[in-house]
């Protein structure tokens, strides 16, 4: 399983890279935010996501920021500042649940050859949330929103009972485990004194 959280530089060696993972069968994870722009920090002119579209079979059209924001200008330039005012209150829903997690920005979404797999709520139309495309002999997974660790953890949960992958041994925050054989691998990442 291949994860790409926000990775809005997609260069073509990146973007060859996740095609032939997903083409030899593998299983890839996109959020928002990512394939954006070229290695010459160029937006792509073709469709986003920028030399993935059809691996994804999607075409992200264009955002939305759910969230006003406030310019100012200041002697750095201009900035922007949360007013906390929600023109929407859009949630992710499943085909037997709704995650309800605070969206600042989601991307409108059109499919070509993925299929929903999870649609926006509360918005003046259903927007696809959450897209899995067959290509080659993998599936490509594309999220419409950026990373979120409740809905990221809800759909793993479902793509590691697809994938049968089995869930590590149970650690406390802070330590890593791995079972490799007969053998389990635990790392500390805990600084003394911490709980």
């Amino acid at each position: 399983m291949l994860l790409v959280p926000g990775h809005c530089v997609m260069d073509e060696a990146s973007a060859n890279s996740v095609r032939q993972f997903v083409e030899q069968g593998g299983t890839a994870i996109m959020t928002a935010y990512s394939a954006k722009v070229d290695e010459h920090n160029q937006v792509f002119r073709t469709t986003m996501p920028g030399r993935l579209s059809d691996v994804f079979g999607i075409r992200a059209n264009a955002f939305e920021r759910p969230v006003y924001h406030h310019t100012d200008s200041n002697e750095d330039g201009l900035q922007k500042q949360k007013l906390n005012l929600r023109r929407e209150h859009p949630g992710i829903k499943f085909a037997n649940h709704v995650v309800d997690i605070p969206i600042d920005y989601y991307e409108m979404v059109e499919t070509s050859t993925a299929k929903v797999i999870a649609q926006f709520t509360n918005l003046q139309q259903e927007l696809p949330a959450i897209t899995v495309n067959s290509f080659g002999k993998g599936k490509a997974v594309y999220l419409a929103v950026p990373a979120h660790a409740s809905l990221m953890q809800d759909l793993l949960r479902q793509i590691y009972v697809e994938l049968e992958i089995r869930k590590g041994p149970e650690t406390p925050s802070g330590v890593a485990a791995r079972q490799v054989g007969k053998f389990t691998i635990y790392v500390n990442t805990t600084l003394p004194g911490s709980t």
